[in-house]
């Protein structure tokens, strides 16, 4: 027999080949033997002369056989031995590093460091929360040989310590082993949102998109929009629902000003966890209302103290103008002034510092032929230095440069319904004409830098005027 090897629980196999060398028939017993002591045999193996035979035999080593031992088959006249080494199996594993922690996930490694009488091991991660009594097994891999390995743990909660080891387990013997424990604590849950872009601006509405990017350790996330008008303090809020999983959503934004700068950012709060985002910041302006002609008839802004009714009068009746086909309805007045007056107006006056950066003025004329001088619109510091005049002169369309030079816009004829649109810039300090739907377009700077404007004023203006100026329809809006 040649010396072997075998790990407890194995079965040592002995195949034996008998010879009958004798000049008769005969019959012997056939003994396995370990150490002396039978373990099996195969009784009445009877042979003619010169026949051959073969036999099997058979010892399992049990657990606690670990060690060298002498295996002898033999007969009635013959034996035959040979060494056998009983291994006792083992496996040697120990516990990696912790990487990847996530506030959900983290990936535990170990490594099967040696095996002994084994051929296979299935490797393991096993974890669990800090404390617990029992512990959650991952399979990592079945390894032939030593080597690392590693498994991926997921669904866990986030701000949460747990302790995870490697393992490992022989497949067919009773052999296993794990590693020290590693302590490890997930992230904090967290939401991720991004702004995306804004749309359907109107002039008093728009929608603006967003997208929760991330949302680990969280089930459920309460996403919507901030916005302000630019340069406010504080944010109004609009509601785009819950999402349970990342994705798209918009806000639609209604009850905005016109032709107003606005800024937004998209939101995101956890549901029944403190974590929270926001986006970057999109600007947007709204547009100019759709109706320009929207009807405006607060008399209150009028100042007529300091006025008799000989120099200025103007009525609060509202008109649609017969010798026009525009539908919308007006302040009408008769403007007059007493000779030898140089110049007058019917201001409205208001703090600036609330006013948004944009104000449109709108009025149509139809000057009498015997009507001499002119009415117009024009802004004033706080030293009553003009800034900017914008207005007729029998009944030519004007604008004012440089102080009384003024500059003409077309030519009009006596009569006639005409219309002049303002849009005033204030930030910017320019304001933008359109005389007679587009016969005059331009957009000029205010005259010098002024560094407040105190006064916006409606009325006849320039010197020497006489006369009365009949049917000054004006539609005066303010803080679109």
């Amino acid at each position: 027999m040649t010396d072997i090897t075998i790990t407890e629980g194995d079965t040592l196999d002995v195949s034996v080949l008998v010879n009958n060398l004798g000049g008769e028939t005969g019959s012997q017993t056939i003994r396995l033997l370990v150490d002396g002591t039978e373990v099996d045999s195969q009784p009445g193996v009877a042979l003619d002369p010169g026949i051959e035979t073969n036999l099997s035999l058979a010892w399992t080593a049990s657990p606690g056989d670990a060690g060298s031992h002498t295996a002898t088959v033999e007969g009635d006249d013959d034996s035959v031995s040979a060494s056998v080494d009983v291994l006792a199996p083992a496996v040697d594993v120990a516990t990696g590093a912790v990487s990847d922690v996530t506030p959900e996930s983290a990936t535990v490694g170990g490594d099967l460091v040696s095996v002994t009488g084994v051929d296979e091991v299935d490797a393991d991660i096993e974890y669990r929360e800090t404390g617990a009594s029992s512990w959650v097994v991952v399979d990592a891999a079945t390894l032939a040989s030593p080597g690392p390995f590693s498994a991926s743990l997921s669904g866990l909660s986030s701000s949460t310590e747990y302790e995870a080891r490697a393992a490992g387990a022989a497949t067919r013997y009773p052999a296993s082993d794990a590693g020290s424990p590693m302590t490890f604590q997930t992230d904090d849950a967290f939401v991720s949102v991004t702004t995306l872009s804004v749309s359907n601006v109107g002039d008093d509405s728009a929608t603006v998109d967003g997208e929760l990017t991330e949302m680990p350790g969280v089930d459920e996330v309460d996403v919507g929009v901030e916005y302000r008008q630019t340069g406010a303090s504080s944010w109004l809020s609009e509601a785009a629902g819950s999402l349970t999983s990342p994705g798209t959503f918009s806000a639609n934004l209604t009850g905005l000003s016109a032709a107003t700068d606005y800024e937004a950012r998209a939101t995101a709060d956890a549901v029944n966890d403190p974590a929270s985002d926001v986006g970057g910041i999109v600007a947007w302006t709204t547009d100019a209302p759709a109706n320009l002609d929207e009807e405006f008839d607060d008399f209150s802004r009028w100042d007529f103290s300091g006025l008799s009714s000989s120099e200025a009068s103007i009525s609060s009746t509202r008109v649609a103008p017969a010798s026009t086909n525009d539908t919308s309805m007006y302040a009408s007045g008769d403007i007059s002034h007493g000779e030898g007056v140089s110049e007058f107006s019917i201001a409205m006056t208001w703090n600036f510092s609330v006013v948004n950066q944009y104000t449109r003025v709108v009025w149509h004329y139809n000057e009498n032929s015997f009507g001499q001088g002119g009415v117009g619109l024009w802004a004033e510091d706080d030293n009553f230095n003009r800034v900017f005049a914008v207005g007729t002169t029998n009944p030519d369309p004007v604008y004012f440069k440089n102080g009384d030079t003024n500059t003409p816009a077309g030519n009009a004829n006596y009569e006639t319904w005409y219309k002049w649109i303002i849009d005033i810039d204030w930030a910017n300090q320019t304001y933008s004409l359109d005389w007679n739907n587009g016969s005059y377009t331009g957009t000029h700077n205010f005259d010098g830098n002024p560094s407040n404007i105190a006064r916006l004023r409606w009325g006849a203006f320039g010197p020497g005027m006489n006369g009365q100026f009949d049917h000054y329809q004006d539609d005066i809006r303010v803080n679109l």
